[in-house]
């Protein structure tokens, strides 16, 4: 290779590998998305002990969090946020406390306010920033549905593993996925 080719080919690759990262995104949101549908399936069929809609969360967990770290998603307390928010609301939709197209709507409320923080924590960190978390509850505000409270509340059986300070949740033990604080 000439010396042109390659200061070419140097040149190139961070603006191949700056669109790397928003494909395996997309990618794992695709994933994520088929895991809750096919879990969705199941409980609708009655398979695989998928009874209520919580079991369909739960069936849809290993999966999902499996496609973000295949993907080395940047933001876990975000899919955290998004895992626990639908385990609270398939439960209360289980009850009979709120009604599924409620639950549905606020599902993707909150998806589009993840979005917005993914961008908002990019948009920090390329300018210089820290790319720092917004409240928890900031995210959850306006969704009765999906809300959840005190760390007590949070389910432990979602296969990860974080804390929640005044109103954020953070990574509390990266060394042990498996075990949830306090457990």
């Amino acid at each position: 290779m000439s010396a042109r080719g390659l200061i070419l080919a140097l040149a190139v690759v961070p603006f191949l590998a700056a669109c790397a990262l928003p494909s395996r995104k997309a990618a794992a949101d695709a994933n994520a998305k088929a895991a809750f549908a096919d879990c969705e399936a199941e409980r609708q069929a009655h398979r695989g002990g998928v009874t209520d809609h919580a079991d369909a969360v739960d069936c849809a967990v290993p999966r999902v969090t499996s496609a973000y770290g295949e993907a080395a998603y940047p933001y876990p307390d975000l899919v955290y946020v998004r895992l626990a928010a639908r385990f609270f609301g398939a439960e209360r939709v289980d009850a009979g406390s709120v009604t599924e197209a409620e639950y549905e709507r606020e599902v993707a409320e909150l998806d589009d306010r993840v979005l917005a923080e993914e961008r908002r924590r990019a948009d920090s960190t390329r300018f210089g920033g820290a790319g720092k978390q917004s409240p928890t509850g900031a995210l959850l505000d306006g969704l009765p549905a999906l809300a959840f409270g005190s760390p007590a509340d949070l389910p432990r059986n979602l296969g990860l593993c974080f804390s929640l300070d005044p109103g954020m949740l953070s990574i509390a033990c990266r060394n042990n996925p498996g075990k949830a604080p306090g457990n």
